[in-house]
């Protein structure tokens, strides 16, 4: 699970900070985000050439990782100045008890994925440079702190940092590919929802959409009958497949028969979403190759 605080920007700017103190941050789901991808977004003035500006967690809202001996973080981050994009940096500080910097890391960061067609073509890998890592936790530390940003080349220039789907999490021993993002911890309590697992494989390619109708139909005149939305972005009905050893799927049936009404990303578009199983929807085995179980499920989504 992602040990950020907000990580969905969903309860505001709450537990998040701009670099430097002049800036404003803000949170937008309109301009360089969108529905269910909410970005944080620091802009304003640089105040000399060569300063760092950017978004970062609160010293108060810091993961806490001191269980852990590896910790995975990602994110990702774009920068304007001027309007012009500019290469992000994307930055792991890791604090001790005292909330001094033990250890820091500049993550490798990914230029954006020009695709015609796939996973995410609807924002993220187009958009946005991305930054994800392994890292061992250093000994006295106890808390990590994630920064992105650029650096300004001249004094007055109109500086703009954007962070989307930062996570900093403790993943299990032994697992090889990336966790799933999540949105993190929430003081709100309507925010505090289960969260679908992130350690489970990738839903496979080929899931199926079904959107709800959304509609109500009216009468345009006699032998016209219309409809008209209710909704702009009505609930969508997600088939998918995953697979997964005997562990897993245990764990996934447990977590279907406790869980409901829960945070998800929509495969395809990345948008954070509600989810729930449909009437029919709770995973179930449709085939065994050995050791390797595939489940089909089926789920609504709504757009948080």
């Amino acid at each position: 699970m992602n040990r950020l605080t907000n990580a969905g920007a969903l309860d505001g700017a709450s537990g998040w900070t701009r670099f430097p103190a002049g800036l404003n941050l803000r949170v937008d789901e309109a301009d360089r985000g969108a529905p269910g991808r909410i970005v944080l977004k620091a802009d304003g003035a640089s105040a000399a050439p060569g300063q760092a500006f950017g978004v970062a967690t609160a010293a108060n809202a810091a993961a806490d990782i001191r269980d852990a001996a590896v910790v995975e973080v990602s994110a990702a981050a774009a920068a304007f100045i001027n309007g012009a994009a500019v290469a992000p940096f994307v930055r792991v500080r890791f604090v001790d008890e005292a909330g001094d910097t033990v250890m820091s890391y500049d993550l490798q960061v990914r230029r954006p994925v020009l695709e015609r067609w796939g996973v995410a073509r609807e924002g993220l890998r187009d958009t946005y440079f991305t930054a994800w890592a392994r890292l061992p936790r250093p000994a006295l530390a106890v808390a990590a702190i994630l920064e992105a940003g650029a650096v300004a080349q001249a004094a007055g220039q109109h500086v703009e940092a954007v962070l989307l789907k930062p996570m900093v999490a403790v993943p299990p021993a032994g697992l090889s590919h990336p966790l799933l993002w999540s949105p993190g911890l929430h003081s709100a309590p309507d925010l505090q929802r289960a969260t679908w697992p992130g350690w489970l494989r990738e839903i496979e390619v080929g899931a199926t959409f079904e959107p709800k109708a959304g509609r109500i139909e009216f009468d345009a005149g006699p032998g016209r009958p219309m409809s008209r939305p209710i909704a702009s972005d009505p609930a969508r009905k997600l088939a998918g497949r995953i697979r997964g050893d005997v562990v897993q799927r245990a764990a996934l049936e447990a977590f279907a028969a406790g869980a409901n009404g829960f945070w998800m990303v929509e495969p395809g578009s990345e948008r954070l979403c509600v989810a729930s199983w449909a009437a029919d929807g709770a995973p179930r085995l449709s085939e065994t190759r050995g050791a390797l179980h595939l489940m089909d499920f089926t789920l609504w989504l709504e757009t948080a």
